[in-house]
């Protein structure tokens, strides 16, 4: 793949070249799954949990139920505790995870169900149309968990399931990686990683799940300063999505 003139650049592994006409192809593009976790949806419920985890629930232009799990208001807190204290706990048979989203997500995922049951329009968007779930940072990760937990309790197909990881960490082995692509098809979802940012590469000994697009070049070296930069500049990172869409179309 070329280059593209300016300072915008992306790069694809040779397994997403393979499957990007099929991605192309989809309903939901990926400025879809994009358009969640960047506020353009139209928010219907708001939940907060502790402080701890904030989402926002809605249905986009297409009918799909979405969610989108906003970041941590201080990154750098949540990033020391995750690199220094992990804790992986079991998921199924072989698959691990680390403990603090699966925490997270037990603790608050009643709630999510009641609230999609207890109101129509929600229900009928994720029975009728599918769902797309997106987050940001630590959103991200808890990304995954709600998915996977939302298409077991409402019975969705995969194939109309979408997931929007932007700028977050691994969360789980490779017998976790298996299992979601068993659920869910890899290319339905988006790994997003800007530069040199550190945090999508760890957990070091952990897998990244899905399909990844590397926006502007990497050099050697990892970088909070740029996990710090993809989160607060919004407008940047919308503005890449946008840009890669066009050059795809």
């Amino acid at each position: 793949m070329k280059e593209p003139k300016g300072s915008i650049f992306f790069s694809l592994d040779e397994e997403v070249k393979k499957i990007y006409n099929t991605i192309m192809e989809k309903e939901v593009k990926f400025t879809d799954v994009a358009d969640v976790a960047y506020n353009n949806i139209k928010i219907i419920k708001k939940l907060s949990f502790d402080k701890t985890l904030d989402i926002k629930i809605g249905i986009n232009d297409k009918g799909y139920l979405t969610i989108d799990v906003l970041p941590s208001s201080s990154w750098i807190d949540w990033v020391i505790n995750f690199i220094f204290f992990p804790k992986k706990v079991r998921f199924l048979n072989n698959a691990f995870v680390h403990s603090g989203y699966m925490i997270e997500w037990l603790f608050c995922r009643k709630e999510v169900y009641d609230t999609i049951n207890n109101t129509k329009e929600l229900f009928n968007a994720i029975t009728k149309k599918g769902l797309i779930v997106s987050g940001r940072s630590k959103g991200a990760g808890e990304a995954f968990f709600i998915a996977l937990g939302l298409q077991q309790a409402f019975l969705i197909p995969g194939e109309k399931i979408y997931i929007g990881n932007f700028e977050g960490p691994k969360i789980g082995n490779k017998a976790f990686e298996e299992y979601v692509y068993s659920k869910i098809p890899k290319d339905h979802i988006y790994c997003v990683i800007y530069k040199n940012d550190i945090v999508p590469g760890i957990p070091f000994f952990y897998k990244r799940v899905g399909t990844q697009i590397q926006f502007d070049k990497r050099v050697l070296g990892q970088s909070f300063k740029d996990h710090e930069k993809a989160c607060c500049d919004e407008d940047m990172m919308y503005g890449y999505i946008r840009a890669y869409e066009a050059l795809h179309q």
